[in-house]
Order: C-alpha cells, then sequence, then structure tokens
C-alpha cells in the first residue's frame, strides 16, 4: 500500500496528523480522494468527551466525514460509480456503520 494519506487522527485523547496507508478497493468497493472535509459536532464531541452516546472510541480514529470526493479507483463489480466522478459522502448512515464499521478506520 502506498502512503500518501495524511489524516487527523484521535489517539488517545490527542489530535495528531498521521500518514495512513492507503488501502486496495475489493471489487464491491471504490477508492476517493477526500478534496475537502469539514470537521462537524460529532468529530468536536469524539475529540473531547471520547465518545456519543453507545460509541466510545477505543482506538486512533479518523476525524472528518462530511466531504467532497473524487473516484479515483472503483473495484470490477463497481457498476454506479466511475473513476474521476465527484461524490459528496452521503448524509445517511452506510452500511459499514451498521455493521460497527466506519468510512474513516482504514
Amino acid at each position: 500500500m502506498a502512503c500518501d494519506n495524511l489524516s487527523a487522527v484521535l489517539s488517545n485523547g490527542e489530535l495528531i496528523l498521521e500518514n495512513r496507508p492507503m488501502p486496495e478497493p475489493s471489487s464491491n468497493e471504490v477508492l476517493i480522494a477526500m478534496s475537502s472535509v469539514g470537521i462537524c459536532g460529532s468529530d468536536v464531541h469524539y475529540w473531547k468527551h471520547g465518545r456519543i452516546g453507545d460509541f466510545i472510541v477505543d482506538g486512533p480514529l479518523v476525524l472528518g466525514h462530511e466531504s467532497s470526493d473524487v473516484v479515483i479507483k472503483v473495484g470490477d463489480k463497481v457498476e454506479d460509480l466511475k473513476k474521476k466522478e465527484r461524490k459528496p459522502q452521503p448524509k445517511k448512515r452506510p452500511p459499514q456503520k451498521k455493521n460497527g464499521k466506519t468510512l474513516s478506520s482504514s
């Protein structure tokens, strides 16, 4: 994995900038490049309180989930998105979050 992915990471109550590995998308995933991202109230809440409701920050967490993105890689089974297509992050809760994963955990 290439390592050119500067991220704002909450780790042990400290907010740090960290270059994290760039993941390769699987056949049914896409890789996006964030053109711009906002830090919203939930990010500040994670930082200041270490939790929101039942979700407790128990390890490093990459902050920033309200973004404007460009698709840079597309898995071979993805049919509804194309490389270089601009997409905002959805406001609704994605399936990964329903399963206990987050979009920013990789």
